[in-house]
């Protein structure tokens, strides 16, 4: 089973930052932190806060399970953005075809 610290590591490195680096984002030392990922400590509250302000899945670190509500990177959301966009585009071209069907089946 994977453990707190190994799904702490996981979000971390899905962030691409070293210890330190998430260490300080979240207000905490390196030694903090890696004591943290090897499960020799656990994160009070106000960490946790601000962790979840990075962008980390906090309910997938404590619980296992993923949330629903992660917040996403700015290229995710350029991502669903252009996915989204071009759906609409297909869909009014399904329309356009409906309707020139509709007419041709009219004659």
């Amino acid at each position: 089973m994977i453990t707190f610290g190994e799904r702490l590591k996981k979000e971390r490195d899905s962030l691409g930052m070293s210890q330190t680096e998430f260490g300080n984002k979240a207000g905490v030392e390196k030694e903090t932190q890696s004591n943290y990922e090897r499960n020799k400590r656990f994160p009070k509250l106000d960490y946790l806060e601000q962790i979840s302000l990075m962008g980390v899945d906090v309910q997938y670190v404590i619980t296992g399970k993923r949330g629903i509500n992660k917040p996403c990177s700015e290229a995710e959301r350029e991502f669903i953005d252009t996915v989204e966009l071009e759906l609409k585009k297909v869909k009014a071209s399904f329309e356009q075809i409906e309707e020139m069907l509709s007419s041709v089946r009219k004659k």
